[in-house]
């Protein structure tokens, strides 16, 4: 049996889960910033990650789903897993097809 996650409109999914990175730089700013390093921003993660404002933004809005590169860049400059860019609450139920 084969398993696909339902697609609604053109929200960002790996496994079930959505990309969050908003709540990846929160907890960058919060628990992983440096003592008077400025706070993390798609603007200042565009340019970290030598990518538009606009394509953080699409990824982060779930427009666009950033390839594997983006997520590896991503996950470097905010100091965490790859895992931890994605939230854990699934968008939508896994669906059985035959």
């Amino acid at each position: 049996m084969m398993v696909y996650h339902a697609i609604n409109g053109m929200r960002t999914r790996r496994h079930g889960v959505q990309l969050d990175l908003a709540n990846a730089i929160d907890i960058y700013n919060r628990t992983r910033r440096e003592p008077g390093e400025p706070l993390m921003t798609q603007r200042r993660l565009a340019e970290l990650v030598g990518t538009t404002e606009s394509l953080v933004s699409r990824h982060a809005k779930g427009r666009v789903a950033p390839g594997s590169e983006s997520l590896i860049r991503y996950a470097r400059v905010l100091r965490c897993g790859i895992d931890d860019l994605f939230s854990d609450t699934p968008i939508m139920p896994l669906m059985a097809c035959p």
